[in-house]
């Protein structure tokens, strides 16, 4: 009894030197960035610490279950709108987006606010992926990916083309909080050094992408280009968000390269681990041209 007892004190005193050591770590660094900071804080320390989490999984947990709780929320929030609204059912007949379109078009409060809270999350993400996330092969193009949506989410606003605009949201976080889901499940598959398979089975619910590939471009992209001029729509910028849909499309298609790969080592049998990560050379070399 006493040994137990014992035990649990060492494993105790283990756990609030490891949060110290991470507070003290965030204030050094000065990466306090409000709520994302505070989020991070709460789960990189208590929570990976109490589940024993490596020191790797450890540091990417937070960014990963920040998202995941973000694009939840926002998919809740524009769901809402567009199928459960009757005169916002943009989904289920996209026509419906250009239905009295005009730029004098008032944008309905709970639509403009999704917006602004999307706009500063992106903008956000730039500077959260630069100096906070970890860095992985595609942070680059992550940032261009951010930049063009805060770009687009601009433009949808300014040319009254919300209604677009909420049909992309709506499909693209419905695959973030799948993706992000299968990330942070991921982390959780090894615990104390010991593995544990049911995350692993979890992960694999995470692969379903069908909805940027499919949906996004019969849905989104053929009202945004084929349907405007099949019906003489005239709609300012037109040329220039098609063109930056399209490269979010080509985005798309190359983040599904990664799950892909990912999917194919999970059936191959081998270790599943975040295939945008660097290897441990490729990693130093990273950090020393950084």
């Amino acid at each position: 009894m006493n040994r137990e007892t014992n035990e649990r004190k060492i494993v105790l005193d283990e756990n609030l030197k490891a949060i110290s050591a991470q507070t003290l770590n965030c204030k050094q660094l000065k990466r306090n960035d409000g709520l994302h900071f505070d989020f991070e804080m709460m789960l990189k320390t208590p929570l990976a610490v109490y589940y024993q989490l490596p020191n790797e999984e450890r540091e990417k947990l937070p960014e990963s279950a920040w998202k995941f709780l973000f694009y939840s929320i926002s998919w809740i929030f524009v769901a809402c709108i567009i199928l459960f609204n009757n005169d916002c059912r943009y989904f289920h007949k996209p026509s419906l987006i250009w239905k009295d379109y005009s730029m004098s078009n008032e944008i309905p409060n709970d639509v403009y606010t999704i917006f602004v809270v999307q706009l500063s999350f992106y903008i956000h993400s730039v500077y959260a992926t630069i100096y906070v996330d970890a860095w992985r092969k595609d942070s680059l193009v992550l940032i261009g990916h951010h930049i063009i949506t805060s770009v687009m989410l601009l433009f949808s606003l300014s040319t009254r083309c919300h209604r677009a605009g909420l049909g992309t949201i709506f499909l693209h976080d419905m695959c973030d909080i799948l993706l992000e889901a299968t990330k942070t499940s991921l982390y959780f598959k090894k615990q104390a050094n010991k593995c544990y398979p049911i995350f692993e089975m979890i992960a694999n619910v995470g692969f379903a992408f069908i909805a940027r590939l499919y949906w996004f471009p019969l849905r989104v992209l053929y009202n945004t280009s084929v349907y405007l001029n099949e019906h003489n729509i005239k709609v300012p910028f037109t040329f220039f968000i098609n063109c930056l849909l399209y490269v979010l499309l080509s985005m798309n298609i190359y983040w599904f390269a990664f799950i892909l790969n990912l999917l194919y080592k999970v059936i191959g049998g081998q270790i599943v681990e975040d295939v945008r990560d660097f290897d441990d050379a490729e990693h130093r070399e990273e950090s020393v041209s950084k």
